[in-house]
């Protein structure tokens, strides 16, 4: 199979954009959309983000840094994926993007973008892992 270096994916859901803004950034529904993981933040430009999660029984720390947000629109951060067991140096972080899209007052389409894939675990499973994560997305919007 090759490498994916990037992957971008989006789905339609129907929530207005505050209540799927709320899924991918309030810490009780991050643990809902992505199976138990934690995230912290500020939510700041700038300020760290760290997703804490288990795997192959032992928490990992994937951590990262704001790089934009705008509440309701826009979430990028980079971030430096620990399962890929890559060297914690500038090049090796990942950027992801999360932009939202009022098409309605009830309905939202989000676009996931992941760019500088440099390991094989987001390389080979790029679109089953976004494909998965976009629809535990909007299943917890949908539902709130």
């Amino acid at each position: 199979m090759d490498l994916i270096r990037e992957y971008s994916t989006d789905i339609t859901i129907h929530a207005p954009a505050i209540r799927v803004w709320e899924t991918i950034t309030r810490a009780d529904l991050v643990r809902q959309y992505l199976n138990g993981v934690d995230v912290e933040s500020s939510w700041k430009v700038g300020e760290s983000i760290t997703y804490k999660h288990p795997w192959e029984g032992k928490i990992h720390e994937d951590k990262g840094e704001i790089v934009a947000i705008e509440p309701e629109k826009l979430l990028k951060f980079k971030y430096l994926p620990v399962l890929g067991e890559l060297e914690d140096t500038p090049e090796n972080y990942q950027e992801m993007t999360f932009e939202l899209t009022a098409i309605s007052p009830e309905l939202t389409t989000v676009r996931i973008a992941q760019t500088n894939i440099r390991d094989d675990f987001f390389g080979t499973r790029a679109p089953e892992i976004w494909g998965e994560v976009l629809r535990s997305i909007k299943e917890v919007s949908e539902r709130q």
